[in-house]
């Protein structure tokens, strides 16, 4: 079972080269994050996600993998990136 210090480590950093703001919220229950496009655009905006529910490493990957696709889709180009390297 991932903590939410694993949590917030693993989605700042499924994004490179972009960043990504994360912040874990409403006592300690949720998790919101942004990525940020090369010139500081906001490129997604996950605004609401129970941290109960990506717990574990697969719902998690499962979760960043989708918004990696979406961000891909645009034409951004990403790192690659493992759950396990967290």
């Amino acid at each position: 079972m991932l903590t939410n210090e694993d949590i917030k480590s693993a989605v700042e950093g499924a994004f490179f080269p972009l960043r990504c703001g994360v912040e874990i919220w409403d006592y300690q229950d949720k998790l919101r994050f942004r990525v940020f496009g090369p010139g500081g655009k906001p490129l997604i905006n996950f605004p609401k996600l129970v941290l109960r529910h990506v717990r574990s490493e697969k719902s998690l990957a499962s979760i960043i993998g989708q918004v990696r696709k979406r961000i891909e889709a645009r034409g951004h180009t990403l790192d690659p990136w493992h759950l396990s390297q967290q």
